[in-house]
C-alpha cells in the first residue's frame, strides 16, 4: 500500500459518475416523468430546472410517493455506483 494509483482512481470515478447519470436518466425520464408532469400542471410550475427537487422539498411541496420513490431509488443508485466504482480499483 504504498502507492495509489490515479489512473484507476480516475476510472472509477468515471463509471460512478456513468451509473449515477444513467440512474438519474431512468428515474426522471421514465420512473417519475408522468408523476411529475401532472403535478406541475396541477400547482401552475414551470417545466423543472436542476434545483427543483431540492427547493420542493424545502418547501414542503413534494408529493409523498415521488418523494419515498426518490430517496429510495437514490440509496441503492449511490451504492451501486460506489460499489462499481470501487471494484475496479486493484492496488499493484
Amino acid at each position: 500500500m504504498n502507492k495509489i494509483n490515479f489512473g484507476l482512481v480516475l476510472l472509477g470515478g468515471i463509471v460512478a459518475g456513468v451509473i449515477l447519470n444513467l440512474g438519474e436518466m431512468a428515474l426522471n425520464g421514465k420512473i417519475l416523468a408522468t408523476q411529475m408532469t401532472d403535478f406541475f400542471k396541477r400547482c401552475g410550475f414551470p417545466e423543472p430546472g436542476t434545483y427543483f427537487f431540492i427547493i420542493g422539498l424545502g418547501l414542503g411541496i413534494e408529493p409523498g410517493n415521488v418523494f419515498a420513490i426518490t430517496v429510495g431509488w437514490e440509496l441503492v443508485e449511490y451504492l451501486l455506483a460506489a460499489f462499481a466504482g470501487a471494484a475496479l480499483y486493484k492496488e499493484p
